[in-house]
């Protein structure tokens, strides 16, 4: 399985994810696009979801049918999952869910956080909550594959 790392520069943080077996095309997809940056959000009513907005894919376009992928709830999935929220043109939006959250939409699972890493991310998504509601920084998340 294909890894990539998310990097925090501005926090300091980062963590190392693993494809998981569902929708590794999708995953492919994402992969040749990076390296990429994206303004790091936060969900702000769904739960603990960090929340990756205009993931640009400049490269290489997603191309799929909505049949041909495998879709599970944010609610359901485990903490650390990596999901897409699908093709929004040329961009997409990443979501990582890091703890509870009542978000019960289905999304497409491409990744997970390594368990090692979790303590990373949550430290991560503390930090952005607390940008998010106090401080107004623009937080970015960098996007890398794991040679």
């Amino acid at each position: 399985m294909k890894s990539l790392k998310m990097r925090w520069p501005g926090l300091n943080c980062e963590v190392l994810c693993d494809g998981i077996a569902e929708n590794q095309a999708i995953l492919d997809v994402l992969m040749e696009n990076l390296p990429v940056k994206a303004l790091q959000g936060h969900e702000m009513i769904g739960g603990r979801i960090l929340r990756c907005r205009a993931v640009q894919l400049k490269k290489v376009p997603f191309d799929f049918e909505e049949g041909e992928l495998k879709m599970e709830s944010l609610q359901q999935a485990p903490v650390g999952r990596i999901s897409l929220l699908g093709s929004l043109g040329s961009t997409t939006e990443l979501l990582v869910k890091y703890d509870d959250c009542v978000d019960d939409r289905d999304y497409i699972p491409i990744a997970q956080v390594r368990a090692e890493c979790i303590p990373q991310l949550r430290k991560a998504a503390k930090l952005q909550w607390q940008s998010a509601t106090r401080e107004q920084k623009t937080i970015v998340t960098e996007l890398t594959e794991v040679e």
